[in-house]
Parts: structure tokens; C-alpha cells; sequence
């Protein structure tokens, strides 16, 4: 029986294709809480915010759960002062659907004041304070938690300004990434590809194997870490970070030496084990 070699590329693509989304970590972004008396519009736009931060990463799945569970998960919140990020019984049965991380948060404060000019026209100026955290649904145990701001003026310009209030907080929460949450939730582990200059026995810049395949961009930062083998046991020492310059590729970028010049230098040149991951 003769079988069309069409077919099977297609097939082999969509397996391919199934296999990097199942690699993919699923992520639910739970409700975030309210601890300012903001206007409940803000905290909803905060969790989309976090929620489109997430997306473009191109890192994890958004976690969708299914219409039962969605509805006795709105019977509980009508039911309970427990969020679904505090109720155990929740996070595991999400676990059970799924999800492999929850995202969660608050909104902690929203600062906002007004300037008016010399032609009587006001502008608002917004400065939000949020917490974000992501939960293992499997013990309710916290992996990460930052709390953060946003809004704020760099050298007294460009805050997050606007003609309403409104327009303010979402000029703020335009600024918001979850980036402390993607590095939790996935995070990323690859390699030095090669250096890219030495000044004076000092290592200031390579190349690595991490790019826009991975959502890498232009100032994230990695630790260098030296792997080796104790008796049976693997070790990992950070020797050194890096902060990524310009990303070249879709596998590769090109980094500046923040911290260990000396000691990644001499660890590379010593063709020890070397590899860059999330920091």
C-alpha cells in the first residue's frame, strides 16, 4: 500500500507542533485581590494585564478550566472570603484538570494626583502598587512572590499620565509584566553559543542560545552556573549574570557580563560545564 509522503509531513508537523505545546507549563491566573479600595475595574485590569504579559511570553498555555468547574468555582467565591488561590481543596482539584502553576495577586495601592497648566487643563498622574504571585497547586506552597510599582516618573518625566483618572491607572498598568512570574512558572536553561569580546582578562559580552523563540528580549537577565558532579550527586554554582543586549535570532542573543567576568572567562576557557539559565 502506497502512502503519500504529503501526508505524513503534514502529520509529523502537527505532532511536532503538539509535542511544544505540551512542553509548554499550563498557567491559571486566578483572581487578584482588591486591598486599596480601588474601583473594581482597576483590579480586573490588572489581572488582564498580568494575563497578556503572560501570553507574550510565548512560554506557558493560559490555563482555561472547563464550565463545571468554572461555576463551582464562582459558587465558592460567592460562598467563601477564601480566593481560589486560598482554598486548597481548589488548587489541587485545578491541579488535577491541569494546571501546573497559579498566578495570583493584589491590587495595594493607586496613587493618583493632578497638574494643572497655565491653560486650565488638568493632567492625572497614576502610581500603582501590586503584589504578583505564583502558588504550586499541589500544596498551596508560594514559588514566588514580588510586589512592585509602577507608573512612577523616570528623572521627574514620563510617568503614567492622562486627561481622566482612568486614563492614568491604565497608562500604568500598560507598564505592568509578569516576567518575576515566567521566570517561576517556565523557566528557561540553555548555553553560551560563544564570547564576543575580552577586555583585559575580563569577559564582557557572548552570545547564548536563548532568543525570541523563547520570548527572550533586550534586558532580561540570566545566571551562569557551573555544573559539576559531587560523588553521585549534580551541583550548580552561580559564577556569574548576564543581561541580554539584543536578541539576534530565534536561538540566539547576544549579552553583556554583569556580574563574574573574570570567573566565566576562566571556567570557559577551562572547558568546564557551563550553562545559562533563569535568574
Amino acid at each position: 500500500m502506497k502512502i503519500n509522503c504529503k501526508i505524513l509531513l503534514l502529520f509529523a508537523f502537527f505532532a511536532m507542533n503538539l509535542s511544544l505545546c505540551a512542553a509548554k507549563p499550563n498557567v491559571f491566573v486566578a483572581d487578584f485581590k482588591n486591598e486599596c479600595s480601588a474601583k473594581p475595574e482597576y483590579v480586573a485590569q490588572l489581572r488582564n494585564a498580568v494575563i497578556q504579559s503572560l501570553i507574550g511570553s510565548q512560554r506557558i498555555n493560559i490555563f482555561t478550566p472547563d464550565a463545571d468547574m468554572l461555576q463551582a468555582m464562582e459558587e465558592r467565591r460567592r460562598n467563601s472570603s477564601n480566593f481560589v488561590a486560598d482554598d486548597i481543596e481548589m488548587l489541587r482539584e485545578l491541579e488535577r484538570k491541569g494546571a501546573n502553576s497559579i498566578v495570583t495577586g493584589s491590587l495595594d495601592g493607586v496613587s493618583i494626583s493632578s497638574k494643572t497648566n497655565d491653560k486650565g487643563e488638568k493632567t492625572y498622574t497614576a502610581i500603582i502598587s501590586i503584589t504578583i504571585r505564583a502558588i504550586d497547586p499541589q500544596n498551596g506552597q508560594v514559588i514566588k512572590s514580588v510586589s512592585l510599582k509602577y507608573g512612577e516618573p523616570v528623572l521627574g518625566l514620563f510617568g503614567a499620565t492622562g486627561k481622566s483618572e482612568d486614563a492614568a491607572v491604565q497608562k500604568a498598568m500598560d507598564e505592568v509584566s509578569a516576567w518575576h512570574m515566567i521566570e517561576a512558572v517556565a523557566p528557561l536553561h540553555g548555553r553560551i553559543l560563544e564570547l564576543e569580546k575580552v577586555n583585559k582578562k575580563k569577559l564582557e559580552t557572548l552570545y547564548i542560545d536563548l532568543g525570541s523563540e523563547e520570548g527572550v528580549g533586550r534586558g532580561h537577565t540570566f545566571a551562569i552556573m557551573l555544573q559539576r558532579k559531587i560523588g553521585e550527586m549534580d551541583s550548580k554554582t552561580r559564577i556569574g549574570t548576564i543581561e541580554v543586549v539584543e536578541v539576534q535570532g530565534p536561538k540566539v542573543s547576544l549579552c553583556k557580563v554583569k556580574k563574574g567576568k573574570e570567573e566565566i572567562l576562566d571556567a570557559y576557557n577551562k572547558n568546564q560545564d557551563l550553562c545559562v539559565d533563569s535568574y
